[in-house]
Order: structure tokens, then sequence, then C-alpha cells
């Protein structure tokens, strides 16, 4: 009877890719901060609330997934939460409105801006799933732009005019996703997909001198520091699926996803320095070492 409690909160985090899900929360919140830039009126209310109901629309977005793919999953993937009967494909129904409610609500109590970001992103998320997932590029396109508008909704949340830092960092995060999204799409091949590998230790090494030339402290040059372990992590990635792509592939996926709180506070840093902003820093390091001991026990793709 034990063993049975534990199945359903098992198969609920497994659909969600609890892994993935702690990566959400710092892209509204890096936006926020972006978009208040170095002032101090910072209120923290409207940062979680946006932090929230980015959450609750991603979570949402991946139900969906699952529910859409539900018989190519009977059919190749038997033992994912919805084919295998572990969640009735009904409760997953009410869990994906729930969380596209929630997230809107959330979004429209930081203001009509906030709703409408999330609005798109809720439109996007679906079109994706119904539309473009198999497309070899603009799936890839439409996952990035899932997470830039993720970061976006933190930047309406703040109630000012858009920063072109926010705007930058929001490219930057989304040209991430792309890359690990166009190298995801070869999960099932046994080989190893190519010089497409180095994409993601690219944009993270062009993350870091972007952040130090923006935020102008190239005395400190704090960001690329903090950022420095995030790419190196990301080359040895590469050099692991190269060694055995056919076993290493898919939890590359998730290694390369888990390195986006890091990315998170590097960027979060080159802009605050305040106590604020190394609570936040020391917040998004804690979810990146989480999302790696989740990495154990849930597939992040």
């Amino acid at each position: 009877m034990a063993a049975r409690k534990k199945k359903p909160p098992s198969a609920w985090l497994q659909l969600l890719r609890a892994p993935n899900l702690l990566t959400v929360p710092g892209d509204p919140l890096l936006g926020y901060v972006l978009a208040v830039g170095r002032a101090t009126d910072v209120t923290p209310i409207l940062m979680l609330a946006a932090a929230a109901s980015g959450a609750l629309l991603y979570g949402a977005g991946l139900i969906v997934n699952d529910l859409v793919d539900y018989d190519e999953d009977r059919r190749d993937r038997p033992e994912r939460p919805l084919p295998s009967g572990r969640i009735p494909c009904e409760a997953a129904r009410h869990a994906a409105a729930l969380g596209a409610g929630g997230g809107l609500a959330l979004a429209f109590s930081c203001g009509l801006r906030s709703l409408l970001v999330a609005a798109l992103l809720l439109a996007l998320s679906l079109l994706y799933n119904f539309r473009l997932k198999r497309r070899p590029l603009w799936g890839p396109i439409a996952m990035g732009g899932c997470r830039g508008l993720n970061l976006l909704l933190g930047a309406a949340a703040a109630g000012r005019p858009l920063a072109a830092d926010a705007l930058t960092a929001a490219a930057l995060l989304a040209l991430y996703i792309v890359t690990i999204s166009l190298i995801a799409r070869r999960e099932t091949e046994a080989r190893y997909p190519g010089i497409i590998c180095l994409l993601p230790t690219a944009v993270l090494a062009g993350a870091g001198v972007v952040m130090t030339v923006e935020a102008g402290n190239w005395w400190l040059a704090l960001p690329p520091l903090l950022l420095l372990p995030a790419v190196r992590e990301a080359a040895l990635i590469n050099m692991r699926l190269r060694a055995d792509p056919a076993h290493y592939l898919p939890l590359a996926i998730g290694a390369w996803l888990g390195l986006l709180p890091i990315l998170q506070g590097a960027y979060l840093i080159a802009f605050r320095k305040d106590r604020a902003a190394l609570i936040a820093v020391v917040a998004l390091l804690l979810l990146a070492w989480w999302n790696k001991r989740l990495r154990t026990k849930y597939y992040a793709s």
C-alpha cells in the first residue's frame, strides 16, 4: 500500500518534468529586475506573482504536450504517466486548465501588460503543441519564444517601459533554448548529432560577453566569472555526449537545461549588486543544485 501511495506524486512530477520546472521561475524574476534596472523600488509580491504565473503556464504547456502525444506515447513510450494510466487523461486536462487559468489570473494581478504577455505565452505554447511541434525549425523557435516571453512576463510586471536590457536577455535565453531544442529533436538517434552540440556552450560564452558589455563593469567581470563554471559544464556535457551518444543524449538535454538558473543568476548580478540581488542569485543557485538532484530520478525531456 505504501508503494502505491507514492505513485501519483511521482507520476505528476514525471509529467511536469520536475527538473525543468525549477528552471522556469528565474525567467520572470530576471525580467522584472532588468525592467526595474538599478532603482531600489522592487516590489517582491509582483516579482513572485510573475514567477508563479510563468511556472503555472509552463506546467500547463507540458501537460498539454503529453495529452497531444497520447497516442504516440501509448505506442512508443507506454511507461509515460498518461498512457500507463497512472494519471487519468481527464485529471490531466483539469490540471492543464487550472494551470493556464491560474497563470493568467496571477499575470492579471500584475497588470494588463503582464496579462497580455501571459496570453501570448499561452497562445504560443498551444501553437507549438498543436501545430509546430513536428516542424524541424519552427518547433525549436517556438520553444525558445516561450522562454523569452516568460522573461518578458516578469519585465511587464514591473510596470515600466520595456528596457533594451530585458529584450537582449530574452533573445539570449530564447537562443539558448532553440539550440537545445534543435539537439533534442535527434534524441531518438543513437549517434552524435554533430557540430550543433557546440551551440549551447557558444551561447553561454557569448552571453557572458554581452552582459558584461551591457552592464559596463569590465573592472569587476563578476557575471562571466559566475557563468564560467556553466560554460565549462556545457563543454563537458558535449564531451560526454560525444563519447556515448546513444546513452547520454537524453541526459545531456536535461543537463544543458539545468544550467539555466546559473545563466539567469549571472545576468541578474550584472545589473544589481545589492542584498536583494544576492539573495535572488543564491536562490537560483539552489534551484540549479535541486535540478541536478531531481535529474537522477526524472528525465527533463
